[in-house]
């Protein structure tokens, strides 16, 4: 279903050709922002600035290394308030409204935030040779796979507001000097480490329906190449320390956009 990163193993051994000192995750707080962080602090001598919304400050681990900030994603001021004052080197953008049925019900909003028109825009006031990577997903796509699957290289065509916004997000972001779009599939995985607006994934679901807790069942007709969240955390990390400017850009636009997904396509039930 997508093109995927295969040999995780290697993003530990290389010697980085993208160094830096400070890094900011926006959207820590939310389920792959957690597993981003708990990462990140196992650098050692990275400055980390993690921003949250919803949730509490309880969210975010206390570390000497971490300052936790809470943040509007679509308040243009706040953001370059705390861009200025931390100036990250490398910026991962995490927050949006990631529930589809959410940004069907509140589309005004989840268009300022999922858009990154706000971040993108603070960016370039504040920070403009920043790196930003920007978590995107599969649902740009229009859903009726070729045969091969979603590249890169394919077309976007997103079919819900979801996915329609998250495009509006890639084409902001893509006005940045240096970034990275990384397009992931369904994400799963443990538990999340600390609170969390996100209480399960697939995994927790499917635990509940054993254990007699869920009866409604999964709808199957959805064939996705889901990616399992440490997984998205190393692709994540690695691009922040491989960015190669002179490689993006000879190759163009299409260089700066990566997919993330599993091997092959599965529905829920499989």
């Amino acid at each position: 279903f997508f093109s995927y990163l295969s040999d995780m193993g290697t993003c530990k051994s290389r010697v980085a050709i993208n160094k830096f000192d400070r890094i900011m995750v926006t959207g820590a707080s939310g389920y792959l922002g957690q597993f981003i962080i708990d990462e990140l602090l196992k650098r050692g001598s990275l400055e980390i600035l993690a921003t949250y919304h919803k949730t509490s400050g309880n969210s975010i681990p206390k570390h000497s290394k971490i300052q936790a900030v809470k943040m509007d994603g679509t308040d243009v001021k706040q953001i370059s308030d705390v861009l200025t004052e931390f100036k990250p080197d490398v910026i991962i953008n995490t927050m949006a409204n990631s529930s589809p049925a959410s940004c069907e019900k509140h589309p005004e909003l989840s268009e300022k935030l999922n858009s990154a028109k706000a971040l993108v825009q603070a960016i370039k006031d504040t920070v403009p040779l920043a790196l930003c990577i920007q978590i995107s997903t599969d649902q740009v796509y229009q859903g009726a796979a070729p045969e091969g699957g979603y590249t890169n290289k394919s077309p976007a065509k997103p079919i819900n507001w979801y996915g329609k916004t998250k495009l509006m997000g890639e084409k902001n972001i893509q006005t940045l000097k240096r970034h990275i779009i990384l397009r992931s599939s369904g994400i799963y995985g443990p538990q999340p480490p600390r609170e969390c607006a996100k209480k399960a994934t697939f995994l927790q679901l499917v635990t509940k329906m054993l254990n007699g807790e869920r009866q409604e069942p999964f709808f199957t007709e959805e064939i996705r190449s889901h990616v399992y969240v440490r997984d998205c955390v190393n692709a994540i990390i690695y691009f922040a320390y491989e960015y190669d400017e002179e490689l993006y850009e000879e190759e163009g636009d299409v260089a700066h956009i990566y997919c993330m997904g599993g091997a092959r396509g599965l529905a829920r039930d499989e």
